[in-house]
């Protein structure tokens, strides 16, 4: 006890240290410029990026936005990419899906069954296909916000996709992203990023909705996991658990927005109105903190196998319960360690 106690003051001393660090860059400067970022520390919120240029640069995340992201979960940052940036992305994007088309709809064939309707389909790791889509996934823009997210020093990138919700598609039920990974961690983090201008969802929207500090709930999985694991799907009623917690996109996103999610953040989408003549496309990556393990083989296989088309390519050529080291899951941050 003595011993725990003293690595918790030891720890809220370096926590301390930090803030005081802080403080002192606040008091001796106006603004900090990062890349092409002019950010104001007054100010509440992460400042604007839509006047980069490069995607070498790096995003200052406020105190309030790391306790923020700590405490629910989820954070959204406005303008992560300036309009020429997502136009150029949502271009690359298109492209890769016309490649991927039949593997989509088999995989959403395969997860679904012929009788329930597929909530989108899914095109998984077009920058092992195309170096543009390489140049955002594995961006300091977006591995930099990852890493001071996670609170970690190196990250790797996991995977990146994109998703295609069309009219008609069923809703996306409520899930966590690590449940459909292989890898022993609790540090992983996703980016989401509109392609194209989301309506709030009171006017047909179908951004992604959160449970606010889901993240945080150890009790639910411990104490409940044969009825979320059951074999013809959960049989655990969550309404009276999370009625209070369910945070809806209630504003509009613009094309470049994007929302992070820790990688345990119960999350979820509605369906298109029934007049949308258009897909929805947004631009997922995935950030693993650096070293991680792969399952134990006494677990291993209990993750959700509805993404296993995404690890299939690595997964096997690590021992279970080792450090993940593959070519598939390359170091993104910091930059001067990539190979």
């Amino acid at each position: 006890m003595i011993l725990q106690v003293m690595i918790h003051l030891e720890r809220r001393s370096k926590e301390l240290l930090r803030a005081l660090i802080f403080a002192r860059l606040l008091l001796c400067t106006d603004c900090f410029v990062l890349g092409n970022c002019k950010v104001d520390p007054s100010a509440s919120t992460l400042r604007s990026c839509s006047t980069a240029t490069t995607l070498d640069d790096r995003t200052l995340l406020t105190t309030e936005d790391l306790l923020s992201f700590e405490r629910r979960g989820f954070i959204r940052i406005p303008s992560l990419l300036s309009k020429d940036e997502v136009k150029g992305l949502k271009s690359e994007c298109l492209a890769s899906m016309e490649q991927t088309k039949s593997e989509a709809l088999l995989h959403a064939l395969n997860t679904n069954g012929d009788d329930l309707a597929a909530p989108f389909l899914q095109h998984f790791n077009p920058w092992r296909r195309s170096s543009a889509m390489a140049s955002y996934s594995h961006s300091a823009r977006f591995a930099s916000i990852a890493a001071r997210l996670l609170n970690v020093d190196r990250v790797c990138l996991y995977q990146d996709c994109v998703f295609q919700k069309r009219p008609g598609d069923a809703p996306t039920d409520w899930h966590a992203d690590l449940k459909m990974t292989p890898l022993d961690t609790n540090d992983f983090i996703t980016v989401w990023i509109a392609l194209d201008d989301v309506p709030a969802y009171d006017d047909g929207g179908s951004g992604l909705h959160f449970i606010e500090g889901s993240h945080r709930d150890f009790a639910l999985p411990y104490w409940h996991w044969e009825e979320l694991t059951n074999e013809e799907g959960p049989v655990l009623d969550l309404t009276h658990r999370f009625e209070d917690k369910i945070v809806e996109q209630d504003e509009p996103l613009h094309a470049g927005d994007c929302t992070w999610h820790h990688g345990w953040c119960l999350h979820s989408a509605p369906d298109l109105f029934d007049d949308e003549k258009k897909d929805r496309v947004a631009y997922t990556a995935s950030y693993v903190k650096s070293p991680s393990k792969l399952l134990d083989e006494k677990v291993l296989g209990r993750q959700d196998g509805e993404d296993s088309i995404s690890y299939e390519g690595w997964v096997n050529d690590v021992t279970p319960g080792d450090v993940i080291d593959h070519e598939l899951l390359p170091l993104v941050w910091p930059p001067d360690e990539q190979e």
